[in-house]
């Protein structure tokens, strides 16, 4: 949609949030989902004014929403991506459900989304055709707003911080997750528990807990569920609110099928602190009938290299190295407690430099704010760009002020799962498959620039990012 403000100003908007909804499914004056084109979650509402959710999903990286299913235990286990990016299901809205499927060799994975006025359950269904008996479990996760869409999208950190989560006891079905919005929406205090039917043992609620940092992104299955043994922590108050459920072990007999159902309730207003009282007065959602059929048009899963891609990360460098790379003399060195160093200052600008080690220790990254031209304040004719330790080059660049004239997007999630926002590099690998530069072994800032080092075994990549003092100018070198 273009407007026309005079001869020469024509302001022409390019994408509008809900205009990227291809699929709803609940009622859209209750609770209810938005997904996009390929199955990606893009919000969970209640009515049209309640985020549940707490970033809005993407075409380019799609959403937080997980659903994974372990089968079999020790050396014969295998992780199921069932909703994920990496996944190959198929998706598909009808009769009120949302409903995902895949078949992997003797066994056909669904899960089923359906919601009520206040309420939703996932049901996850896996049957077999073949001649053993089998364990399975499930993880259920998804990010947590409780808040404004307007809210969210302003500052997704904030709102964390206001939500209070709960891990309370039920002799049934295990650990529920309670989360109570303690900042006022509307005049009211959203909360949401989640749980899981045939018993939840382990959750998180904290995306860093589930997906790392991004010193951890070597591909897109987290951390928790790539060795055997692998478990979620528990309750941490953070800035990435993200509730994660891991269900208990289930049997499955041969040729047999099994389900497993997680939960959520919502109320609209829940004025007192969540307590014990609130599960021993849970009352679970009727679980849906029927089995809906997956037409053979569904569409698969067609996930692009912006959502949780394969990531480069270089090494740690050693004291010598560094004293090559920066032969000035350090001032404020910082290092661990085992004695490995993090960052220090050098030379006469007092560029500050931080290791790979330090970055992965933070709960949050580190950056730099860039600005072209002189003087103490800034103006209209200047452009000013953040730099992220953690591979985004440029983003948030803006020309004037950074709240209206906005040329590139910014990271709105921690993990380093989205590499849709912001400037990103991406190399080609000796197999021929791309893969995006990710935490640095060393990342310098100066007053109008920062430099990213990258030491692999055998090769070393520097990019640099510099703000022009004389004109509006900001660069990238490699």
């Amino acid at each position: 949609m273009n407007e026309v403000i005079d001869e020469t100003i024509v302001r022409r908007s390019l994408c509008v949030q809900d205009d990227l909804v291809r699929y709803r499914v609940g009622d859209p004056g209750g609770l209810h989902a938005c997904f996009l084109e390929r199955g990606q979650l893009h919000s969970l509402r209640y009515g049209s004014e309640l985020l549940i959710n707490l970033v809005q999903g993407c075409p380019l990286s799609g959403s937080l929403q997980r659903l994974y299913v372990e089968v079999g235990e020790c050396e014969e286990r295998r992780v199921v991506p069932l909703i994920a990016p990496e996944s190959a299901a198929r998706f598909h809205v009808a009769d009120t459900q949302g409903v995902w499927c895949l078949r992997d060799g003797a066994m056909e994975f669904r899960a089923a989304l359906s919601f009520t006025e206040t309420s939703w359950s996932i049901t996850v269904s896996l049957e077999s055709t073949g001649d053993r008996s089998l364990k399975w479990r499930a993880f259920w996760g998804t990010d947590v707003g409780l808040s404004t869409p307007g809210a969210a999208r302003n500052n997704e950190a904030y709102v964390s911080q206001y939500l209070d989560h709960r891990v309370l006891e039920h002799p049934g079905l295990g650990s529920v997750v309670a989360t109570r919005q303690n900042l006022a929406v509307h005049g009211a205090h959203p909360f949401l528990l989640q749980g899981c039917v045939e018993g939840c043992v382990e959750v998180a609620t904290d995306a860093r807990d589930v997906f790392g940092g991004p010193v951890e992104r070597e591909h897109a299955l987290p951390p928790f569920l790539r060795e055997p043994g692998g478990g979620l922590p528990g309750l941490r108050q953070g800035e990435s609110s993200y509730v994660g459920l891991r269900s208990r072990w289930l049997e499955l007999g041969p040729g047999a099928a099994g389900r497993c159902r997680f939960f959520g309730i919502y109320s609209p207003d829940h004025p007192e602190a969540s307590s014990q009282q609130d599960v021993e007065t849970l009352t679970l959602p009727e679980e849906p009938t029927g089995k809906l059929e997956l037409p053979e048009a569904a569409p698969e899963n067609a996930s692009s290299c912006c959502a949780g891609p394969a990531v480069w990360q270089a090494r740690d460098l050693e004291e010598q190295e560094l004293r090559e790379l920066f032969p000035d003399a350090w001032r404020c060195e910082e290092h661990s407690p085992e004695g490995a160093w993090h960052s220090f200052y050098t030379g006469e600008d007092s560029r500050h430099v931080v290791s790979r080690a330090k970055e992965a220790a933070m709960a949050r990254p580190h950056a730099t704010i860039l600005r072209s031209g002189q003087g103490d304040y800034p103006s209209c004719n200047q452009l000013t760009t953040t730099c992220f330790a953690a591979g985004v080059f440029n983003a948030l660049l803006s020309a004037g002020h950074p709240s209206f004239h906005r040329l590139l997007s910014f990271p709105r999630e921690s993990c380093g799962l989205h590499a849709s926002t912001g400037q990103r590099v991406w190399m080609r690998d000796g197999d021929g498959s791309w893969k995006l530069l990710g935490v640095p072994s060393a990342f310098e800032m100066g007053l109008m620039h920062a430099r990213w080092i990258y030491q692999f075994e055998t090769t070393r990549i520097e990019i640099r990012v510099e703000a022009s003092v004389d004109s509006s100018r900001c660069g990238l070198q490699l």
